[in-house]
């Protein structure tokens, strides 16, 4: 044996037996060489132990080249426990600086009681130790198991036992061999509540020992927290077949957090008869270089049906080999594990173009998480075009835990589906979207407006509660939008509370114009009489929005103040005014505002224009008759068609004196370049029923377009005028589309 080995052997020895007890004064015997230690009794009782240092090392020199001899020992030995401790020597011994990390307390005994034996002062941490030290626990091991291990210490080492009797290192071996019942309950001691290094020093001991009780102390160390130890006993029970020890193995397979420790548990109880967990030693060969073995693996492992190989089959879906990931992913979709597949798209290591693939298949299977799950993965990573599909989807069946997908969707480049994204992230009402709604509307101005849309539809559907802490509360932005929900929630319930109503009248007057908006604009929804009349004050606010708000408010009103107001705001400055000021006249029927709306007929505008012509339709009455057909008929020859559409809906409707006009009127269209205008003048004549109405009808008989002659056609049906049959004969006999002189016939058979 090498002096290094020895060293070692020997400061191991030396730690095992002194540490937990005190040091005696140094004795030496110089006829043989050796230098003596006497201690304390430890644990089984007795009178005293001794130790030797052998002659070489006793006698090398001074006490600094004692030292360097002693640690240039110990680091021939390679150990690895004294990775965290700086050794350094001085004059008076030997100088010990932790630099980090864990030291084995063993590793620090040894070195002590090396350089004690010496007769070499030691520090640790700044601090000279005295013997007395040796008791601390940092410094504490198993008498107990120095002797059991004894035997392993080499030759060249003893040991005094309680009974007065030196054992040498043949002797203390056969003491073991005989099963001392003293030194083997002490083992198990140290098994239940030893220090890991010692329990794990036992449990490989005792791998080529039989001895009674064995066992159940091999199975006390199953709950060490360390993962060696526990993994060492399982590997000294082997053979062990008893239904408490197979019952212990049965927790350990299941819930042991180590995967080794796992697999050691559960080769024991496949040996011990225990067949329902022989599938899992296939798990060893998942790791087969073997694309065949794998495979194989994979299939008996799928034909189990058990869910335990999921975690397994998911670590597969990452391999480098295609035939590997399609067999594991397949394997998992057969065991309908939909959930854990839906956690593997978060994996980094499995490659993208596998778990878009993996998205796919989920996206119609599991349940509404797992879909959720695979559409938000899609809507994230796939293309624009299977993304927009996807985010239809998630709206249709309202699968809100794709909210977070969707809010991380939102940094995608394409306009089209950041737009489906809001809409839909509007259509789930998650107020987890808020946040991320927030920021497009300040970042992205051509999605401001949707993203308010989306916002203000969350919060209609929060807590009142909720809605007014976020309106007093938050950003400026919030503070608007829950303001405006509040409006919303206000008009669906039918009702507003005192809370929200008087926090929206404290609103329509802030200095904030943003919040004034809302705040009016919540106000107008809410269609109470009270609340409405207090903003008839905003007629005048410099706001153009707000006076438009003002103006939709009124269209709920039904007071006569709210009458006049709104009169008023057709004269509005701005168009956006006017134009919500004419719908709401419209709504209400207003006939007080006859005459502004003639005015407003000639308006520059042609989005006014429009407006006016519908409200003049509706509100006129047949007094006004004969006044007003001067403006329809002028308006026939504007410029925008859709005007001209609403002033032959108000043709239609006049009656009395002045029809032979208004046919002159219509006829006049029947020359306008659209045949939109066109059928629309043909119905209003059939819809007059004048006598004479035929006469204008017929020409459109000879109009080129298809749909205009068979409008004629219809409207000589109602006219029903005998006069026109010889036209409609000549039509029949020139018209080449068949079914034209079909409809033509049977025009022709109701007017005899």
């Amino acid at each position: 044996m090498s002096r290094a080995q020895l060293a070692r052997l020997f400061a191991l020895f030396l730690l095992a037996v002194a540490l937990p007890v005190g040091i005696r004064p140094l004795q030496a015997d110089p006829s043989t060489g050796t230098v003596y230690y006497s201690y304390e009794p430890f644990v089984l009782g007795g009178q005293g132990q001794h130790a030797f240092v052998p002659k070489p090392l006793a006698r090398a020199g001074s006490p600094r080249s004692l030292a360097q001899t002693v640690i240039a020992l110990l680091r021939a030995a390679k150990s690895t426990e004294y990775e965290g401790l700086e050794i350094s020597v001085t004059d008076g011994g030997v100088k010990l600086t932790k630099k980090g990390g864990a030291v084995s307390p063993i590793a620090l005994g040894e070195l002590f009681l090396s350089m004690r034996t010496l007769g070499l002062s030691v520090e640790l941490a700044g601090r000279r130790l005295s013997p007395i030290d040796l008791s601390a626990p940092v410094f504490r091991a198993s008498v107990p198991l120095a002797l059991a291990l004894g035997a392993r210490l080499g030759h060249g080492a003893s040991v005094w036992l309680p009974d007065g009797k030196v054992l040498s290192h043949g002797e203390l071996k056969k003491r073991l061999d005989g099963r001392d019942r003293a030194l083997i309950a002490a083992l198990y001691r140290v098994l239940k509540s030893g220090a890991p290094v010692q329990q794990l020093a036992v449990c490989r001991f005792l791998r080529s020992k039989k001895w009674p009780g064995q066992s159940a102390a091999l199975v006390t160390a199953l709950d060490s927290a360390d993962s060696k130890v526990r993994i060492a006993a399982l590997k000294a029970l082997h053979g062990e077949k008893s239904k408490k020890i197979v019952a212990r193995l049965e927790l350990v397979a299941a819930k042991d957090p180590s995967p080794t420790a796992k697999a050691e548990a559960v080769k024991l109880l496949v040996a011990a008869g225990v067949t329902k967990y022989a599938f899992i030693l296939e798990f060893e060969k998942l790791k087969s270089p073997s694309e065949s073995v794998v495979l194989g693996a994979i299939r008996r492992l799928r034909a189990t049906g058990n869910q335990a190989i999921v975690p397994a089959l998911l670590e597969l879906l990452g391999d480098t080999r295609v035939s590997v990931r399609d067999a594991a992913r397949d394997a998992i979709l057969a065991l309908k594990a939909y959930a854990s597949l839906a956690k593997a798209l978060r994996e980094a290591k499995v490659p993208l173009e596998v778990r878009l693939a993996l998205a796919q298949r989920l996206k119609s299977l599991g349940d509404a998480t797992t879909r959720a799950t695979a559409l938000g993965f899609t809507i994230r990573r796939a293309s624009a075009s299977v993304a927009l599909a996807d985010c239809a989807t998630v709206r249709k069946q309202k699968l809100i835990a794709a909210t977070p997908a969707l809010i991380l969707a939102l940094v995608r480049s394409e306009v089209e589906l950041k737009k489906c994204v809001i809409e839909t992230l509007g259509v789930l009402g998650d107020p987890r979207a808020l946040a991320a709604l927030e920021g497009v509307a300040k970042t992205q101005a051509e999605l401001r407006k949707l993203a308010t849309a989306a916002a203000v539809s969350i919060l209609s559907r929060r807590p009142i509660a909720k809605v007014i802490e976020r309106a007093t509360s938050g950003s400026p932005l919030m503070k608007r939008w829950a303001i405006q929900a509040l409006g919303e929630a206000s008009h669906r319930s039918g009702g507003v509370k005192p809370e929200v109503a008087t926090l929206l009248l404290r609103a329509s007057t802030d200095a904030d114009v943003e919040v004034r908006r809302a705040a009016v604009y919540s106000l107008a929804r809410t269609r109470r009489e009270d609340l409405l009349h207090k903003l008839l004050a905003r007629a005048t606010d410099k706001d153009t929005f707000v006076r438009a708000q003002l103006a939709v408010a009124l269209g709920f009103s039904k007071s006569a103040e709210s009458k006049a107001a709104l009169v008023k705001l057709l004269d509005d400055e701005e168009d956006s005014v006017k134009l919500e000021a004419l719908r709401s006249v419209k709504k209400r029927g207003l006939y007080e505002a006859f005459a502004a709306l003639q005015r407003l007929a000639k308006d520059s505008n042609v989005e006014i224009r429009r407006a006016a012509f519908a409200s003049l339709v509706v509100l006129m009455k047949e007094r006004d008759h004969e006044t007003i057909l001067p403006v329809f008929t002028s308006a026939l020859y504007d410029s925008d068609e859709k005007v001209k559409l609403e002033v032959i809906a108000g043709l239609a409707r006049i009656r009395g004196k002045v029809l032979r006009r208004v046919v002159a009127a219509l006829d006049g269209a029947l020359s306008d370049s659209s045949g939109v205008v066109k059928r629309a003048a043909l119905v209003a004549l059939g819809k007059t029923r004048d006598a004479d109405a035929w006469k204008s009808v017929v020409k459109g008989l000879q109009d080129g377009d298809r749909a205009v002659r068979k409008a004629a056609l219809d409207a000589l049906a109602v006219l029903k005028s005998a006069a026109a049959r010889d036209r409609l004969k000549r039509f029949i006999a020139s018209e080449s589309t068949a079914e034209l002189k079909a409809l033509a016939r049977r025009v022709l058979a109701q007017l005899r």
